[in-house]
């Protein structure tokens, strides 16, 4: 008979987008040795250590997002479908919790450092970027809810450890 392929297990890490990730990875990266070489005040390196990994973080999410909408192979059973999505559905959360407690944790910093130098909030183009950033995050995972507790919202059923789409 014919040679058959080897039969690939889970979907790939990053697929079509790999370059996207990457990109964000090397400017993450780039940001990271600077600041590593610089006498930066410990605060703000927290908050810019904490903010570069962000940007891969996003890109990696967004990806994974977008790699779910993607049409799965013809003729995959529903129990493998079931399994990429979910697959896809934790590395998206996973992405995107790190990116937000990474975010709170140079949110905290950058806070604690205009504290401890006497200097106001919001006072460049900076801070109002980044507070627009929160505002747009926050409503992002507000208008994400309905869908992540659609099915037991439908069954009246509601606990963390069933519920497969938060995790």
């Amino acid at each position: 008979g014919a040679p058959r392929k080897a039969a690939r297990r889970g979907p790939p890490i990053l697929g079509k987008r790999a370059w996207q990730v990457g990109l964000s990875g090397v400017v993450c990266a780039t940001v990271l040795s600077y600041l590593r070489r610089s006498a930066a005040p410990r605060l703000f390196a927290l908050h810019v250590a904490a903010m570069a990994p962000m940007l891969p973080l996003a890109t990696a999410s967004v990806s994974t997002v977008r790699q779910r909408l993607t049409r799965p192979p013809a003729g995959l059973p529903a129990a493998a479908r079931r399994r990429r999505n979910e697959w896809y559905v934790i590395r998206h959360f996973v992405a995107s919790a790190a990116a937000f407690y990474l975010a709170i944790a140079g949110l905290v910093g950058i806070v604690c450092q205009k504290e401890a130098l006497g200097r106001p909030h919001l006072r460049t183009l900076h801070a109002w970027c980044g507070a627009a950033a929160w505002v747009l995050w926050g409503a992002a995972y507000l208008a994400a809810q309905p869908q992540v507790w659609r099915d037991q919202w439908r069954q009246r059923r509601f606990s963390l450890l069933s519920n497969k789409r938060w995790i």
